[in-house]
């Protein structure tokens, strides 16, 4: 029952007013039907949609993280796909812009006063970035020479990206141009006798001979200017190798052309001095593009044999002068040198990168034969210091023959001091195939005088079974195309020599361990791709067992069920990769799981035993029992 006061008002239906005078709280707070504090927000009526976790105590399980990861990979797919749109530039009507030789293009002339200022402010926003590109490219200058465009951006010191944008709209200007007169040429000719087509114009090589050119001009005037002039053209040679830096990695410019000519550029006249003050501009700038040039032989073995040249020119100086120091340490007394360090240093680390990255660059290659049509030019290699003029001889010989002390014994750039060792281990057996491969090269590869012998049979009998696995169609099964075929292309014909077309003969059983080995490492090698090999060299040397097997059968001689297992077996000791733990690289980790699919396949087709192996392997004690590390008996 509410309080009622005697005064007959219930204090429940009071409103809440506090008389100013009033302390404290109230002491009756009044409940409406409709108040807002019953009115619940929609979380706390319906719950929490979420429902817990099952297993609370172990929120990190597995499905939960394979959740987070799917939608990790979402949330960033999204990211770069909005990347991309917002990168991508929006057309602002549904009518394509283009661009218009009349309305967007004006031709720039040096005699109209109008034209330089416009010329001048056109620039500066440009320079600036102040103005966007899209404000710029609505009246666009075209110069009468293309050269006149490197100046001016040089002039206005425009950004890389910006310069690169207005030599494309020149080349669009010109390819516009060229098509325009190809039309007119075609609608003037009719019905008419017609003439040979305008070859089209590439853009890349057009403007790599405007940059190299610029670049040479900049490079004689530098040796004939004061020095008042000079520090001009260093600013123009420095701003133009950034820019041809720029076009290079965009594809604006013929990379093989623009390389080449870099190496034209030292060549010329630069080995008579060793001492050459521009070397300090050149060995830099090619050091610059070694990524590239050690991705084409013919230059990496042109720069190789300059910079061995030049390095054994500094080491007969200093040879001749003080006969006396040991040859290890001519070049240590270089590196101390401020002056000469880094130019020595950029040769050194050139010379030894191109050993590791391109090794055929530096094979020693013979003179042409006799009946070769170059057999009339000199066959001499030019003396250090002396005549340069057969510079191009640099295919006969390697470049390695004129250093005087390996890329292994050289030295290195201090960031390399915590892993000298392993590097010269590595430039080691890099000198070593080299050496190898050169003796092969000597050697002619199973010429004419070696057909006759067994080292010249077994090489020409590797060389067919490689060349047919590697032609072989493994996506292709039909009666022409199957195991029994390639089976019969790798043991049964026989190769045969190329100059005297004589035939070596089938494989005998003492040609198994080269054929097995070859195929063995054809499947695990890390130089060739495909996990299909695994499986095509189980099949076939199955197969050769079969064979094997039968004919054991037919001679009654019971022997091992498993013909092939001390081969495979030699092949596991002797020539699988091994691994080392967290120094192993990437090729030797690929090359050990080919070897255990390899092994897998093998014993799926019951070609090798795995008891067999185990028992060779205790036998051997190359497997430990027990934590004493005790052999196995």
């Amino acid at each position: 029952m509410p309080f009622v006061a005697a005064s007959g008002v219930c204090y429940e239906q009071l409103p809440l007013k506090r008389s100013r005078l009033q302390l404290g709280r109230p002491d009756v707070y009044p409940q409406t039907p409709n108040q807002q504090e019953d009115d619940f927000y929609s979380h706390v009526k319906c719950g929490f949609p979420n429902p817990p976790l099952d297993d609370e105590h172990k929120p990190a399980n597995k499905e939960l993280i394979l959740t987070l990861q799917e939608k990790t990979v979402k949330i960033l797919a999204d990211i770069k796909l909005e990347r991309e749109r917002l990168n991508t530039v929006q057309e602002s009507s549904k009518k394509k812009f283009t661009l218009s030789i009349k309305d967007n293009f004006w031709p720039f002339s040096s005699h109209n006063n109008k034209a330089k200022r416009h010329l001048v402010n056109w620039m500066g926003g440009l320079a600036s970035g102040e103005r966007d590109l899209a404000t710029l490219g609505r009246k666009i200058p075209i110069f009468n020479k293309k050269d006149d465009i490197l100046v001016y951006l040089w002039e206005y010191q425009v950004p890389m990206s910006r310069a690169a944008w207005v030599i494309k709209l020149a080349a669009y200007y010109t390819t516009t141009q060229q098509d325009s007169v190809k039309k007119s040429k075609a609608r003037g000719a009719g019905s008419g006798s017609g003439g040979g087509g305008t070859p089209s114009l590439d853009n890349s090589s057009d403007w790599t001979a405007i940059l190299t050119k610029a670049l040479q001009e900049l490079l004689e005037n530098m040796k004939t200017k004061s020095e008042s002039d000079l520090q001009e053209h260093r600013s123009k040679w420095s701003y133009y190798n950034r820019l041809a830096r720029h076009m290079f990695e965009e594809g604006l410019l013929d990379k093989y052309e623009f390389i080449c000519w870099i190496l034209d550029a030292i060549e010329s006249d630069r080995l008579r001095d060793p001492y050459d003050p521009f070397d300090k501009i050149f060995v830099p700038l090619v050091y610059g593009y070694l990524d590239e040039v050690t991705l084409c032989e013919p230059l990496s073995r042109r720069l190789a044999t300059f910079c061995c040249r030049r390095l054994a020119m500094m080491f007969d100086n200093i040879i001749q002068s003080n006969p006396h120091i040991p040859h290890s340490q001519v070049f240590v007394d270089y590196m101390s040198c401020e002056r000469h360090r880094p130019m020595v240093m950029s040769m050194i680390c050139a010379v030894q990168i191109i050993a590791l990255y391109c090794p055929s660059a530096l094979i020693w290659l013979g003179p042409p034969p006799p009946d070769d049509p170059t057999e009339d030019e000199e066959d001499e290699q030019p003396s250090i210091g002396g005549d340069v003029s057969h510079l191009d001889n640099y295919n006969y010989g390697s470049p390695l023959d004129e250093l005087p002390l390996p890329p292994s014994e050289l030295p290195l750039p201090q960031s390399l001091a915590e892993s000298a060792s392993e590097f010269r281990s590595h430039l080691s057996a890099v000198e070593q195939l080299i050496r190898m491969r050169s003796r092969a090269v000597e050697q002619c590869w199973s010429s004419s005088k070696y057909q006759q012998s067994s080292t010249g049979t077994e090489i020409q009998r590797v060389l067919k079974v490689i060349e047919v696995l590697d032609k072989y169609n493994f996506d292709k099964w039909d009666g022409s195309n199957n195991v029994d075929t390639l089976y019969d292309s790798v043991f049964t014909n026989p190769p045969v020599f190329a100059e005297s077309g004589t035939s070596v003969g089938p494989a005998s059983p003492s040609d198994d361990w080269l054929i097995i080995s070859l195929m063995c490492n054809w499947a695990t090698t890390s130089q060739r791709a495909g996990a299909y090999r695994a499986l095509v060299v189980a099949c076939v040397l199955a197969k050769h067992q079969k064979r094997i097997l039968s004919d054991a059968e037919d001679s009654r001689n019971t022997g091992t069920s498993f013909p092939l297992q001390t081969h495979l077996t030699r092949f596991l000791d002797e020539c699988a990769p091994v691994l080392k733990g967290s120094e192993s690289s990437v090729e030797e980790a690929s090359s050990f799981s080919a070897v255990v699919h390899l092994m897998h396949e093998l014993m799926e087709q019951e070609v090798i035993s795995h008891d067999l192996y185990m028992r060779h392997l205790i036998s051997r004690g190359l497997l430990t029992t027990g934590s004493g590390g005790g052999g196995g008996g």
